[in-house]
């Protein structure tokens, strides 16, 4: 069996998201927070990581050469690592975290995956990387004991709905 934990993102106003949890396993509590997000700077960031190396280079950028010419990975891999945790972070804080160890902890317990599914509405959040969500170590979605799977629900986001 697998354990269960959901969670949706929604835009409230202009960079305040509500994150709640959706569907949890028995034993895990429901959580919500309101957060603050800079979503335009991981988005600058992440469409510098994610580039298209062609269009670089034919745009004259050579990233990820040391000064001999030798390739050199580890600097973009590392950025890469740096904003899966800074989103890790900004999604696992406050009772979500909390909630998040617990459901981590059963599965462990009960020697179960844990499926952790990500809903998230709007148009800007879906096109961050969220499968390099990591915790200091390797991504969530890399793992064998988290199966990760987001989607991008079709609902109007809060705002539009707090308008009207």
């Amino acid at each position: 069996m697998t354990q269960e934990f959901y969670i949706s993102v929604t835009l409230v106003r202009e960079d305040e998201y509500w994150i709640r949890t959706e569907r949890v396993s028995p034993g895990v509590p429901l959580a919500e927070e309101l957060v603050t997000w800079n979503v335009d700077e991981w988005l600058d960031q992440a469409s510098q990581l994610m580039h298209d190396p062609l269009l670089g280079l034919l745009r004259g950028h050579f990233p990820g050469r040391s000064t001999s010419g030798e390739a050199t990975d580890s600097s973009l891999s590392h950025s890469l690592v740096a904003l899966g945790q800074t989103l890790y972070n900004a999604l696992f804080q406050g009772t979500i975290r909390d909630s998040w160890m617990t459901a981590q902890g059963v599965a462990q317990n009960r020697r179960e995956d844990l499926r952790l599914r990500l809903g998230l509405r709007g148009d800007r959040l879906p096109r961050l990387p969220w499968e390099v969500l990591n915790a200091g170590g390797p991504p969530l979605a890399t793992g064998t004991d988290v199966v990760f799977s987001r989607y991008q629900s079709a609902f109007a986001p809060m705002a539009t709905v707090l308008q009207s």
